[in-house]
């Protein structure tokens, strides 16, 4: 009778034993297909035909066989070149599909494939599935642009293991790749402190640096192997535990079934012997009753006999572990569990006690009190007790978080001491200032002295700039601009980097402790399931031994019938006999059959009883070390306070001293733009002198050929050399510019302007300067608006004379009466305004507007 097994269907039959042979060649593949994964080539076909499209016979061949013409895996791939292959969108959906999750690929490169900006969002997603990613390139792509560039600074800056990135010729802008190539660096910086090394370089960094992703696995630094291969720093799988069932099981079960033999020898001797005597009825026919019941009697007392003497167990199933998991379907199996296991520490008691004592040694962490030296000892001691990588990769941090809570950046007498250092460079530059602005003075009343003048106010500039930063370092010295904001920023980055990484190893713990206690939910089941079985069988067989003794009862029952016509029925009587044989070797193969049932399910109870102590025991273990991870995430998220309430308590004993010194620089910064602007007015003023000398030049240069002046040529050398002085006054005032500019900047940095706003009477330096100039603008414009009103009152005497001469020459020329022309030498009328001569040389400096 078979058994029904229940939902969900079982592979194999718990009670029926499976060859040695398939039971290795089956957790062999197994094994294999676990560390591998699928085919490469085959996937992509899958997802060619998923999305309708044409398989790529080049892609195919590269999926399908590395370099070394070795097959190529999922999970074992390391690098993929796909390299001018021009593939459409639907086909590149495909093929992106096809190498997502490939968990230890390194290296990825779409060079010249003319990858349009549609297709970027789901290569990023791809991307972002694959963890063991160092270096991509998309070179020679030329229609990415900005949209792409975007989407790249985004992945660069959440994949941190992603420190190569080649762009050329992908109209991404310099500045864009820029700013990706920066994060690249970092991420190389921030992987090689925080990472442990692995085997291959990254270009980006430093020759021999190496960076793996921080996970949750433990740390394994050994080499790589060639690809298409299993690697050999990943972890092998240990072991499966042999059957908790004694060995020499098997001699008892030998000894047990020689016995047992026997018993079965000695009924079915019985019964061949009950039918001989039957064959003699024929002339041995007195006494055959006798003998009969005597034989009858003999038979039961043989059969009681074997189930009294019957042995067990007299079969070895050799029920074991890897066995249960098969039957039972569990998703965890026993390599699974023993990686747990050993991840965990679960075989060490003693874990959960020191696992206790993070919790009271982080708090110590954060006490004022504790010393570095107390610090360094406490992270030793941390790293002693904590196995688990993240907690690990939490102990630098930890301890760098108590230097941040006691750093200078917020000790009141380290800042007041630094302040006062540079009290006499303060008042030595305030006397250099007052010198130079005394020569620049003096050198202004002299105009013929203008390159000294410059010079002098040039030094003077750059005196005042070396006071306003000195001045600003002291403010930021006492206000502490960036560093009380540093270090909170540092605190933050490292609870935001941390306590990520904390919480999802808490999440894999707890999905760790999910996926044991499914197995165990699943092996509960199997076992009430077995227990049913069982007992169905059990009872099976004992009805079965009734009805069977029963048969044989009805059996003796017709032979003493038979005996009332033993002629007649001899015949019958001896097929009776054969049948009884049968019904009796039945009963022997029956019991042989229960006995295995019996046998195999005592095997597998108490194989069911060490795996489930086993699991009991992991399932202690992850929650103990989850508790670890939860007293890192609460010290974590004390840190940042802390900071923020020290670098408050420093600010309130500096603001004194801070405001005394915004009301310094204060007066330093309204002398510095001041004497900016009165440069910028006299360069602005050079610049203008030198545009009309531009102008007057072309002019001269424009008449030469009508006046036939042979000094043309001088005249452009001249307007070249002025239109090169021109130049470099315009890129003094451009420098001046960006002084200004920047002397802005910092001054809004040091925050004086709020503090003189809130005592009132404030009108910003900016725009004090602007006054200044614009008056001085205001006047040179007025000036040479003077000159050009006279040049054009010039130019309309001109026009006049010459329309009246246009009308007497017509006049003339209508009537035919020459002596109507006014002779050419007949002198003209003095002209009003500004002497011009159309054709003149160019006038001497004395004639300029800005002399």
């Amino acid at each position: 009778m078979n058994f029904k097994p229940p939902p969900p269907p079982l592979k194999h039959n718990p009670f029926t034993a499976v060859p040695a042979d398939e039971r290795v060649c089956e957790a062999a593949a197994h094994e294999e297909y676990a560390n591998t994964g699928p085919l490469l080539a085959q996937v992509y076909e899958e997802r060619c035909t998923t999305h309708n499209v044409p398989v790529d016979a080049n892609v195919r061949s590269i999926l399908e066989t590395n370099s070394e013409h070795q097959p190529q895996y999922k999970r074992t791939v390391i690098s993929l070149d796909f390299s001018s292959n021009y593939l459409s969108f639907q086909p590149m959906q495909a093929l992106l599909e096809t190498i997502s999750d490939c968990t230890a690929l390194e290296s990825l490169s779409f060079e010249g494939n003319y990858l349009k900006p549609e297709i970027m969002p789901s290569l990023i997603k791809a991307v972002k599935t694959l963890p063991a990613l160092v270096s991509l390139n998309l070179a020679n792509n030329s229609t990415l642009g900005f949209s792409a560039a975007k989407l790249l600074m985004q992945l660069v800056k959440n994949n941190s293991r992603l420190v190569f990135l080649e762009l050329d010729g992908t109209g991404i802008t310099p500045q864009a790749k820029e700013t990706i190539s920066g994060l690249l660096i970092e991420n190389a910086t921030r992987q090689s402190y925080w990472t442990p090394k692995l085997p291959f370089k990254s270009p980006v960094v430093e020759r021999d640096l190496r960076v793996q992703s921080i996970n949750s696995t433990p740390r394994d630094t050994s080499a790589a192997t060639t690809p298409g291969t299993k690697k050999s720093w990943q972890k092998t799988p240990p072991k499966i535990p042999q059957s908790p069932i004694d060995s020499s099981l098997e001699e008892r079960v030998a000894d047990n079934v020689e016995s047992n033999v026997a018993l079965k020898e000695l009924i079915l001797s019985e019964e061949l012997r009950l039918l001989g005597l039957e064959e003699q009825f024929n002339t041995k026919v007195q006494g055959w009753h006798v003998e009969l019941k005597n034989r009858h009697e003999n038979g039961h007392q043989a059969i009681d006999n074997f189930d009294v003497e019957y042995k067990e167990p007299a079969v070895y199933v050799g029920y074991s572990t890897p066995k249960l998991i098969r039957d039972c379907e569990l998703e965890l199996n026993a390599s699974d569990l023993k990686d747990m296991q050993d991840l965990y520490h679960a075989h060490d008691p003693s874990i959960k006690q020191k696992l206790k004592e993070i919790k009271p040694l982080l708090e110590e962490l954060l006490l004022m009190e504790t010393t570095d030296a107390r610090a360094k000892e406490i992270g030793e001691c941390l790293s002693s007790i904590c196995y688990l990588r993240e907690h690990e990769d939490a102990i630098p941090a930890a301890v760098r978080c108590h230097s941040l809570i006691h750093s200078e950046l917020l000790s009141v007498p380290y800042i007041l001491r630094n302040v006062r250092a540079t009290d006499t460079q303060i008042k030595r530059l305030i006397r250099s200032r007052d010198e130079q602005n005394s020569r620049t003075a003096a050198a202004l009343g002299m105009m013929e002295e203008f390159t000294q003048y410059e010079s002098y106010h040039e030094k003077s500039l750059h005196i005042q700039e070396q006071l306003l930063s000195l001045a600003e370092d002291r403010i930021r010295l006492l206000k502490d601009i960036k560093g009380a904001q540093g270090l909170a920023t540092q605190a933050k980055e490292i609870r935001a980097k941390l306590i990520t990484r904390l919480q999802e190893a808490d999440s894999d713990a707890g999905a760790t402790v999910g996926k044991i206690q499914a197995a165990a939910d699943t092996l509960n089941r199997h076992r009430k399931h077995w227990d049913k079985t069982f007992a169905e069988k059990e009872a099976e067989y004992k009805m079965f031994c009734e009805l069977s003794k029963e048969r044989i009862q009805e059996n003796e029952a017709l032979q003493e019938d038979i005996f009332t016509d033993i002629k007649k029925k001899f015949i019958e009587l001896e097929d009776l006999s054969k049948s009884r044989i049968k019904e009796v070797e039945l009963y022997l193969k029956e019991r042989d059959r229960i006995d295995a049932v019996r046998t195999e399910y005592t095997e597998m109870c108490k194989v069911w009883d060490a795996h489930m102590e086993l699991i009991n025991g992991t399932t202690h273990s992850v929650e103990v070390a989850t508790n670890g991870c939860v007293d890192f995430v609460g010290f974590f998220e004390q840190v940042p306070d802390m900071v923020a309430r020290a670098a408050d308590e420093c600010w309130a004993a500096t603001q004194e001293e801070c405001l005394k010194e915004q009301r310094l620089h204060m007066t330093y910064f309204s002398q510095y733009m001041k004497d900016l602007g009165d440069l910028i007015v006299v360069r602005e003023k050079k610049a203008m002198e030198f545009e009309r000398r531009i102008r007057e030049m072309d002019y001269s240069i424009n008449m030469a050929d009508d006046t036939l002046d042979p000094n043309k040529g001088r005249y452009e050398d001249q307007k070249k050399d002025l239109m090169f002085k021109q130049a470099q006054i315009a890129q003094k005032l451009e420098a001046l510019y960006l002084q200004v500019d920047k002397a802005l900047t910092d001054f809004e940095e040091t925050g004086t302007e709020e503090m003189v706003k809130a005592e009132g009477g404030f009108v910003h330096p900016n725009i004090q300067m602007h006054e200044a100039i614009l008056a001085r603008r205001n006047s040179m414009l007025a000036k040479a608006r003077d000159i050009h009103k006279n040049e054009e009152s010039f130019l309309e005497e001109a026009e006049d004379d010459l329309q009246q001469s246009s009308k007497v020459l017509q006049q003339a020329k209508e009537i035919q009466l020459h002596s109507l022309v006014p002779a050419l030498a007949t002198p003209r009328k003095e002209k009003k305004g500004a002497a011009f001569t159309p054709g003149a040389a160019a006038t001497p400096r004395k004639n300029l507007i800005f002399s």
